[in-house]
């Protein structure tokens, strides 16, 4: 009877009837205490658990050495969140079972303690027990957990990723070893686990090397690897295959998808296909019946608003019929970037009329509001806000604020206390803040003596930082200090130049008519020159009547407008 409430789902009526068994001096079988256990695991009951516990110990009959009850009592201390309780029942196991591993590594991984979990893991393999595939599953998730654990709220640790990326290839290893067959949830995980520590190659030889059919989780696990780490047109790619195959996507694919499209939009200079495939993910939003989901609609308003469609973005979010507050974030954001930062304010001011919560995210798009008008009384207000509510010391808000105070006031008088105050704890963010907020104000002379001041300190200047600073050599003609500067950003800080350093570069050598050193700059680039960069390069040639580069700028220019007509089509 007690079995028959377990399998209902009915856990307090199997412990009240235990209860009566015990008041009735009626004995009970080791099935008996694991079903009730079990009962206790499900509820999270940990009082009647060691109640349970106490009993067994009394017994005349050693039900402790049965390896079902045993394992039943491990993974009830592990589910009620007794981790202490969970290893004394384990460490006095005289026989243990794969299943006692597996319990005892699922109470770590529930707890958080990942790094105990792979710990275990690896005295597991050192006595001889071979995992099984719940082994390897729970395991990958301690990885995940580490992985999370580790992600930077602005960048992730390269030397973090490496490791990460070293154990999940030997949890990897040691999976192909004991199996010659890999299912789905493993392939999974790996395929997770790997496209969180930035290892796309090795997420694609699982997900693309694997016999079975795939499932949704496995395309959309995959979409947001490529997505996650910058192969947002792998991305659509795999989004388009995934439709050649007649699988049908969920709300998390079509999200996933969402976001590479959104981040193509606001990074490609040309960009109108891309705004097309997006209109196409959106009818398909539509046809799948997920246009009520919010999360969609919030990733749907966020592409919108980086396109500077503000009628379409303002159509989503009237349509809605919850929002959440990242909606209002994703409406706030687009008029900011369509530098609307009246609509802005007055949206914020209307949705709090309604009841809508303070968070982080929407005093961040304020603030960028207030810059975008230059309303500094109305920064001000929600700089108190901020204090108020406690969310002066999160880095972004901080360095944001740094920012816009600079701009708002024609000064960084106002940013500099507050400048002073985060660098008790350095954070290249609040730097970045600091040297682009005189950058913006035209004092490119104070911006570079930040950089130095930068340099002598133990915080390492990221590739943000040296946008900022490649500007200021460009607008103040020191061209053998930029290059110096271009040089220094893989040799001296391991960073590799992204196209704006290089867009820096190529303006900064036109300006003089060094027509040579652009030509070796454009031959070592690792990535095609975009818009931008041909654009600086035609511009210094009609300066300088250079015809033969003019030519090259030219041929360049069309040769990026010829790629937007063969851009992945999604849909049908």
């Amino acid at each position: 009877m007690i079995s028959s409430c377990i399998e209902r789902g009915e856990p307090e009526i199997a412990l009240s009837i235990f209860a009566r068994i015990q008041t009735n001096g009626i004995k009970a079988c080791p099935h008996t205490f694991v079903c009730v256990l079990k009962a206790c695991a499900s509820i999270r009951h940990l009082g009647h658990g060691k109640q349970i516990h106490a009993l067994l110990i009394h017994r005349e009959e050693d039900f402790l050495s049965n390896i079902f009850v045993s394992n039943s009592l491990l993974s009830m201390y592990g589910k009620c969140g007794d981790i202490t309780m969970a290893e004394s029942v384990f460490v006095a196991l005289r026989k243990r079972s794969v299943i006692s591993w597996n319990s005892m590594l699922l109470a770590y991984v529930d707890l958080g303690k990942a790094n105990r979990a792979l710990l275990l893991y690896r005295q597991m393999k050192h006595e001889g027990m071979n995992p099984d595939f719940t082994t390897f599953s729970i395991t990958l998730h301690a990885t995940r957990i580490l992985v999370k654990k580790e992600e930077g709220f602005f960048q992730k640790d390269l030397g973090t990723d490496l490791m990460l990326r070293k154990l999940s290839r030997a949890i990897h290893s040691d999976f192909l070893r004991k199996h010659c067959a890999i299912n789905t949830v493993v392939a999974n995980s790996l395929v997770s686990v790997y496209g969180k520590c930035g290892a796309v190659k090795e997420a694609e030889n699982v997900f693309y090397g694997c016999p079975f059919k795939y499932d949704v989780i496995s395309w959309t696990t995959m979409l947001s690897v490529y997505a996650e780490n910058g192969y947002e047109k792998n991305a659509l790619q795999l989004y388009k295959h995934m439709q050649e195959k007649g699988a049908s996507p969920n709300e998390q694919t079509l999200v996933h998808a969402l976001q590479a499209c959104s981040i193509l939009v606001e990074t490609q200079d040309i960009h109108r296909s891309y705004l097309e495939i997006g209109k196409s993910l959106h009818a398909d939003v539509i046809k799948k019946g997920y246009a009520s989901n919010v999360f969609v609609c919030n990733t749907i308003m966020s592409m919108y608003g980086k396109c500077g469609l503000i009628k379409e973005a303002e159509d989503v979010f009237d349509g809605m019929n919850e929002r959440t507050t990242m909606s209002l974030s994703a409406m706030v954001c687009a008029y900011v970037h369509k530098g609307l930062g009246h609509k802005a304010l007055d949206l914020y001011r209307i949705m709090q009329e309604k009841g809508m919560i303070l968070d982080h995210v929407i005093l961040l798009c304020l603030i960028q509001a207030c810059g975008a008008i230059r309303n500094v009384e109305r920064c001000r207000h929600h700089h108190m806000e901020i204090v108020g509510l406690g969310y002066d010391r999160i880095p972004c808000i901080a360095s944001t604020l740094i920012y816009v105070y600079g701009i708002c006031t024609l000064s960084m008088v106002d940013a500099k206390p507050l400048f002073d105050k985060a660098i008790e704890q350095p954070d290249i963010v609040f730097w970045n803040a600091y040297i682009a907020g005189y950058a913006c104000l035209g004092d490119h002379v104070s911006c570079l003596q930040i950089f130095e001041v930068l340099k002598k300190t133990q915080t390492k200047p990221n590739d943000v930082t040296f946008v900022s600073v490649l500007s200021a050599c460009s607008h103040s003609g020191l061209v053998h200090r930029g290059l110096q500067y271009f040089e220094s950003i893989s040799k001296d800080y391991g960073l590799i130049p992204g196209l704006k350093h290089y867009s820096s570069i190529i303006e900064m050598l036109g300006q003089t008519g060094n027509f040579g050193m652009i030509e070796v700059i454009l031959t070592k680039m690792p990535m095609e020159p975009n818009l931008t960069i041909w654009l600086a390069l035609l511009g210094a040639c009609c300066a300088y009547g250079n015809l033969g580069r003019a030519k090259q700028a030219f041929d360049g220019i069309m040769k990026l407008q010829s790629k937007e007509n063969k851009t992945i089509t999604i849909g049908g």
